[in-house]
């Protein structure tokens, strides 16, 4: 193999001197025909008109009062979480099921804080945030459900024929959402 080599090398080299040029030049040559082209860091970008601009500005606006709504309803919906399972009135399973439902919620506005923040870095829409959020979501359901059907004595009864039919549904709705978010990552 190593043969091989050095003796197209030689080859590039008699023949470089049979044209008149340096070897090497040749491979520099088709290594610059096979780069792509890449945009110089300086070049000026293009000028946007001031009514486009403005509009940008007021969507900025739009956004940060959006992500300022999201942080104060979790931290009023944490504080309320927190709140209601302290309180002695209901059930302590009871108090567990809507924490754990308070808390998912919280989760899920913090994940569209996330999203709408993201906006700010590059001004695309992501579909990944809205994939985990619906996750995030059907499991919360599927959580809600099963601990309301497990505090209720209702075995055999047709409350619990519908909830098995509601969380075999919602199983199947996020066997779907993950593989989509599967799909989405292999694609980027």
């Amino acid at each position: 193999m190593a043969e091989a080599v050095e003796k197209q090398e030689q080859e590039e080299r008699e023949s470089a001197e049979r044209d008149g040029r340096r070897p090497g030049d040749e491979r520099a040559e088709r290594t610059r025909e096979n780069q792509e082209e890449i945009p110089e860091p300086d070049a000026p970008e293009a000028e946007v008109p001031a009514p486009v601009a403005f509009l940008g500005k007021v969507q900025d606006l739009v956004y940060y009062g959006i992500a300022l709504i999201l942080l104060v309803l979790g931290v009023v919906a944490l504080a309320r979480i927190v709140a209601d399972f302290v309180d002695q009135n209901e059930p302590f399973a009871g108090r567990i099921t809507e924490g754990v439902n308070g808390v998912l919620f919280v989760v899920i506005v913090l994940e569209l804080l996330r999203t709408v923040l993201a906006h700010f870095h590059d001004s695309t829409f992501h579909l990944k945030p809205f994939l985990i959020i619906g996750i995030i979501s059907v499991v919360r359901h599927i959580l809600t459900v099963g601990a309301e059907l497990s505090l209720q004595n209702d075995e055999g009864g047709d409350l619990f024929h519908r909830s098995d039919i509601e969380l075999a549904v919602n199983a199947l709705v996020v066997v779907a959402l993950v593989v989509a978010l599967v799909l989405v990552r292999q694609t980027e």
